[in-house]
């Protein structure tokens, strides 16, 4: 149907698509709405997903974060040798990753924590 070709008879059934477009118009229209609907639903799972592989990231990034001990020890103003017995006697967390011993800055923090002392 042209854009200027009207139907035969207009009622109150009649749309306004129909009218100016003609029944194909609407079928096209109905198949942009049922697109945008899935589009707006695949938006919001990419949204989704984003969120979760940011926090993801941010974990990734505090995981990798370590000190290696002559890095640790210097961060904590003592020797290596001293950094090693403080860790032998368990007053420190550290974990062993091929070979070589690693500290966290929360296993730094938390022994500073712990030899925290208030003033009298």
């Amino acid at each position: 149907m042209s854009l200027l070709a009207f139907p035969q008879t207009i009622n109150e059934d009649t749309k306004a698509s129909d009218i100016l477009f003609g029944a194909e118009a609407e079928a096209k229209l109905d198949r942009l709405e049922t697109l945008a609907a899935r589009f707006e639903v695949n938006l919001n799972r990419l949204w989704t997903a984003t969120v979760i592989l940011q926090a993801a990231a941010e974990k990734v990034v505090a995981v990798d974060k370590s000190y290696s001990e002559r890095e640790a020890a210097g961060a904590l103003g003592v020797g290596v040798s001293t950094l090693q017995g403080i860790r032998y006697r368990g007053e420190i967390g550290a974990s062993c990753v091929g070979g070589k011993w690693r500290y966290t800055p929360a296993d730094i923090k938390e022994y500073l924590d712990r030899q925290h002392t208030k003033s009298r």
